[in-house]
C-alpha cells in the first residue's frame, strides 16, 4: 500500500534524496542487516517505535497509522 514520498534531507545545503515508503506485510523471518544501511532490524508495535533518523519520521509513522487504520485499498 502507497503512502508517500518525502524528501531527506530537510536541509537545502545538503545532498537530498526521495524516499518512498510503502505498506507491506512481511514473514517472521528477517535476513541480516546490511551494516552499510543498517544498524540492527527489529519487529516493533505500532505504538513502540523507536526514534527514526530522517526528519520526516513523524509524518511517515502518521501516514502509516493512518493507512493501517483503514485498511488495504479495495
Amino acid at each position: 500500500m502507497w503512502l508517500d514520498c518525502y524528501p531527506s534531507p530537510d536541509d537545502p545545503d545538503h545532498v537530498m534524496t526521495l524516499n518512498a515508503y510503502y505498506h507491506a506485510m512481511a514473514g517472521a523471518e528477517v535476513g541480516e542487516p546490511d551494516p552499510h544501511e543498517t544498524a540492527e532490524i527489529g519487529w516493533f508495535a505500532p505504538d513502540d517505535l523507536p526514534d527514526v533518523a530522517f526528519p520526516h519520521a513523524r509524518a511517515v509513522i502518521a501516514a502509516w497509522r493512518d493507512a493501517i487504520r483503514e485498511g488495504p485499498d479495495p
